[in-house]
């Protein structure tokens, strides 16, 4: 006679503990899209902040050489349309093996001092044009403990190319003032009453 009620007993238990079964599968759910979508919301701000720094902007895995981020400058400099699509990749499976070589060296070097590390270079851009390039490459432990790289390259092309100039056109000007001095001098000698005229060279000590 008792039967039904243990039916039904069993049925209620049976429909408890699958309403806590779905609630606690709904919380991990929710937290698991929470999860998702700060890490959706960090991967976003490190790539907005890596577009937005000058140059070419990228950061490796010290021990693999695994690219985790860079930003589209340094994507389209590796012939690539996006971050993502340099993401996972090596220096050897992105650029051809000498310049994959070049760069593994200078990441050595820097992986090898504790301050940073820069150096100038001449590299073609992603048109083949041959640019100047101010690296710096740093080393630096993520927040899980992994040793990586920090890598900025500012393309200085021009301005050294004006300081180059600007040096040119200084040292052109200061000698024809230097120039200009001298013959205002010679001019203003030979218009008075003088016999005896000479040049001395500062540097030299020679007499003209």
């Amino acid at each position: 006679p008792y039967f039904p009620l243990y039916t039904i007993g069993y049925m209620l238990a049976t429909s408890m503990i699958h309403v806590v079964v779905v609630n606690e599968e709904k919380e991990e759910y929710r937290l698991g899209l929470e999860e998702a979508r700060k890490i959706d919301s960090l991967r976003t701000a490190i790539v907005s902040l890596l577009n937005n720094m000058p140059g070419l902007t990228f950061t490796k895995d010290a021990e693999t050489g695994v690219y985790l981020a860079c930003n589209q400058a340094f994507a389209e400099y590796a012939h690539r349309k996006s971050p993502e699509e340099v993401i996972g990749l090596t220096d050897a499976e992105i650029f051809d093996g000498e310049t994959a070589a070049h760069f593994v060296e200078k990441d050595q070097i820097a992986l090898s001092i504790s301050k940073p590390y820069i150096f100038f270079e001449d590299v073609p851009d992603a048109a083949g044009n041959q640019r100047q390039l101010q690296t710096t490459k740093l080393k630096y432990t993520d927040t899980s403990g992994r040793l990586c790289v920090l890598g900025m390259c500012q393309d200085v092309t021009d301005l050294v190319r004006v300081q180059h100039e600007h040096a040119m056109t200084k040292e052109a000007y200061e000698s024809a003032v230097s120039a200009g001095l001298m013959y205002t001098h010679i001019a203003q000698t030979l218009s008075r009453d003088y016999t005896e005229m000479f040049h001395v060279n500062v540097d030299t000590e020679e007499f003209i």
